[in-house]
């Protein structure tokens, strides 16, 4: 985490990197080969290509590595890769204690506006959160937040 006197910033991956080992990747041709079987009995045949092109699609998209942003947060708002968040855009933020054998602390915050609402940022276990906790406070209020069931489905099938 690199600090100046008016930023805070540190690079993270976008998301949670999930080694997938294959039988994950085993375990997802064998229920998208069992659903496209079911469809196409069903004579769905619209059904049985959208579950063969959404297999592929998320074999390949969940064997790539997550790319690395920058994070900042300013006076301005705070900063994801180029998109910048005004603070009046975030109604609440949260840093969530993660367990001893994760790499990273999360950060939760809630949006006001926008189709997504819900941004989940990743800073470096060997930074102060305290530190972190106390500059967004300035900006924006603190409220407990749990990571959304949706986000809680996808890292337990370790998307």
């Amino acid at each position: 985490m690199k600090i100046t006197n008016t930023e805070i910033s540190w690079e993270a991956p976008e998301y949670h990197p999930a080694n997938k080992k294959k039988a994950w990747y085993w375990a997802l041709g064998i229920v998208a080969i069992t659903l496209v079987i079911v469809a196409l009995i069903l004579k769905n045949w619209l059904l049985a290509i959208l579950i063969g092109l959404g297999a592929f699609v998320l074999a390949i998209m969940s064997s790539r590595k997550p790319a690395e942003i920058t994070f900042r947060i300013n006076e301005r708002g705070l900063q994801i890769g180029k998109q910048l968040i005004s603070f009046d855009n975030i109604e609440a933020f949260w840093i969530s204690e993660t367990d001893e054998d994760e790499e990273y602390h999360e950060i939760f915050i809630n949006k006001l506006d926008g189709v997504h609402q819900f941004e989940l940022l990743l800073f470096d276990k060997k930074s102060d959160p305290e530190f972190l906790r106390s500059t967004l406070r300035e900006y924006i209020p603190e409220h407990p937040m749990t990571e959304p069931l949706s986000q809680r489905i996808a890292h337990w099938i370790g998307l």
